[in-house]
């Protein structure tokens, strides 16, 4: 607004006029407040006072010296030379004191970044407006030649060699899980294939020579029970009956027509005494779930089973299996079941396990 009063050579009591037409809304309000103030202190108003109280309600001496600070304290950082000018120059007026254009050249190449302070090393440039042209093509020629040095360096990408044939790789150690259903059990047929011919594939059962065991040189020496699969005894001096310890031969699968397939197998039940005195079975307590158990183990069994009081007793939850198991067992016959406890958390001498058990009606 003064610049305009200027070019116009407007006194200062049109001013002050002119100023007062010009104020609207809340600044209208302001100055009549103020005006009535004045007029009753008796002071005599003119463009200088005008100016004092507008600076002094709409520009506080304490804005007008963060500015002041802000000049002083005011450096490039990640601005440009041009933004850094323009800043430069719209805070300069808020300095107090008294500055000459030599100080102005100072004072804007200290706040330069160092990449751009030897632009003025000799202090030759007196003039602040060809200060900043100078650091203007200083910059522009340190872009270009940052910008031609990326271009000639090699990339840093090695070269890519093709497959001929791509395929699918492999993942190392993966199983194929064929199986989709809820349970997790596995029902595995003993393969009963014919012996190899071949010398080096031969392991008497005996004494383990390279022959079979009908060849064994010590077999008439050997008192060997095919009923228990125990030494010491033949098979007519054994006393298990029809008890004895051998697996089933296999575990067959089988389906109906139009129904669920089924598997049959065998559970033998012996008592405790038996179980000790034979050397491939074991008896133990061991914690299923936290809770003891009373646990006959096998180590050549295919299954694991589990009776339907025991499930009720720990609160077990039972999954439906994708066929019926016919288990035989010398007590209750043929027994059906379609059930398995999957993952059951069993803790054996301190080692963990995960065990499916299979649910026996027993």
């Amino acid at each position: 607004m003064e610049r305009i009063y200027d070019a116009k050579r407007c006194v200062e009591e049109n001013r002050l006029a002119f100023t007062e037409y010009l104020l609207t809304g809340e600044a209208g309000h302001w100055w009549s407040s103020t005006k009535m103030l004045l007029e009753d202190e008796h002071i005599l108003i003119t463009w200088e006072i005008f100016k004092k109280r507008f600076y002094e309600d709409y520009f506080p001496n304490s804005v007008r010296f963060a500015k002041e600070v802000e000049f002083l304290q005011l450096v490039q950082g990640g601005m440009t030379v041009s933004e850094y000018a323009n800043r430069f120059k719209q805070l300069m007026r808020f300095y107090t004191m008294r500055m000459s254009e030599e100080w102005q050249c100072r004072k804007f190449e200290n706040g330069l970044r160092e990449d751009l302070k030897p632009v003025n090393a000799s202090h030759c440039i007196q003039k602040f407006l060809a200060l900043v042209e100078r650091a203007k093509v200083l910059e522009k020629n340190l872009m270009d030649a940052e910008r031609r040095k990326k271009q000639q360096q090699p990339s840093s990408k090695g070269p890519i060699f093709s497959r001929k044939n791509p395929g699918p790789r492999a993942t190392p150690y993966s199983r194929s899980m064929s199986s989709s259903g809820p349970s997790a059990l596995t029902v595995r047929p003993v393969n009963y294939a014919k012996p190899s011919s071949q010398p080096g594939n031969m392991s008497c059962f005996i004494c383990g020579g390279p022959h079979y065991k009908n060849d064994c040189p010590r077999q008439g020496n050997v008192r060997f029970c095919v009923r228990c699969n125990r030494n010491g005894h033949w098979k007519k001096d054994c006393n298990m009956g029809n008890r004895a310890l051998s697996r089933p031969p296999h575990v067959g699968i089988f389906q109906h027509s139009g129904g669920r397939a089924q598997a049959t197998g065998r559970v033998y039940a012996i008592r405790g005494t038996e179980a000790s005195s034979a050397g491939n079975l074991i008896t133990s307590t061991c914690l299923l779930y936290g809770m003891p158990c009373c646990v006959l183990f096998d180590s050549g069994a295919t299954h694991s089973f589990i009776s339907k009081a025991c499930v009720d007793r720990l609160g077990l939850a039972e999954r439906e299996m994708q066929l019926d198991l016919v288990v035989s067992t010398p007590t209750a016959g043929e027994v059906r079941t379609s059930t398995v406890c999957v993952r059951c958390p069993i803790e054996v001498e301190g080692y963990k396990f995960k065990v499916n058990f299979i649910c026996l009606p027993l």
